[in-house]
């Protein structure tokens, strides 16, 4: 389904249409949408890059200082992607748009090898720590 196809005008990742969960508007107030984060599941495919896309296109105009998207995943992208993310992780460096792989459980350890920037445990306990820790490492650069 996901696989690279030959197309009329080149290679593409993907043929099928994506579903996008937003969890948290710019405007909105993390207390009055935790339910979404709460009440999410796993859908088994893993159409990463046009999440990702997804993230920037958002962060593109946007002024803040520091811009940050976190690919939170417990599964590898789906084939096709990989070449794509790292097209999308080059472009977001010269946009100053950071990109953090969160990976959790084994199926995402490569997290660490695809993203410049990552934390990765097995334990879900270990996060805010890793999580504050890699932020700040990235503020002081």
């Amino acid at each position: 389904k996901h696989a690279p196809i030959n197309g009329d005008n080149g290679v593409y990742h993907r043929f099928g249409s994506v579903n996008y969960d937003v969890f948290k508007k710019f405007n909105e107030r993390l207390k009055s949408v935790s339910w979404r984060f709460i009440n999410t599941t796993a859908g088994g495919d893993t159409p990463m890059a046009d999440g990702i896309q997804f993230a920037l296109n958002a962060l593109s105009n946007r002024n803040e200082v520091n811009r940050f998207v976190f690919v939170v995943t417990d599964g590898k992208p789906d084939n096709g992607h990989t070449e794509v993310i790292n097209h999308q992780t080059r472009m977001a460096k010269r946009s100053q748009i950071n990109i953090i792989g969160v990976g959790i459980g084994n199926e995402a350890k490569y997290v660490q090898t695809t993203f410049h920037d990552s934390v990765w445990s097995m334990k879900m306990s270990e996060f805010p720590r890793l999580l504050v820790a890699k932020l700040n490492e990235l503020a002081t650069r």
